[in-house]
């Protein structure tokens, strides 16, 4: 299976990320040297989180997806389940946007 991401699905999903999750804290942690350039090196300090981890943003989008997929075919949500592989953040994030 081939997924395509558009700029206009990184808006959307920013756009309603944003309205989810408050924003957690960068900063800048340094710079390198590669192949001649320098590279400024900045940490996303998502472990100030609620969840502590960044994989509930995605988990979000794809669980606000997958319903609107369903609802835009008319399908009743009340009965659906969603399953991970995942025991760890994953997980607590699928639970967290379900």
């Amino acid at each position: 299976m081939t997924f395509t991401v558009l700029p206009k699905d990184i808006i959307a999903a920013y756009t309603h990320l944003r309205d989810v999750f408050d924003s957690t804290p960068s900063f800048h942690y340094g710079t390198l040297d590669v192949d001649g350039r320098t590279v400024n090196i900045s940490v996303k300090c998502e472990h100030l989180g609620a969840m502590r981890t960044f994989k509930v943003r995605g988990a979000e989008i794809a669980t606000k997806n997958i319903a609107s997929a369903l609802l835009g075919q008319g399908s009743d949500l009340s009965g659906l389940e969603l399953v991970t592989a995942s025991a760890g953040n994953h997980a607590q994030g699928l639970a967290l946007a379900s």
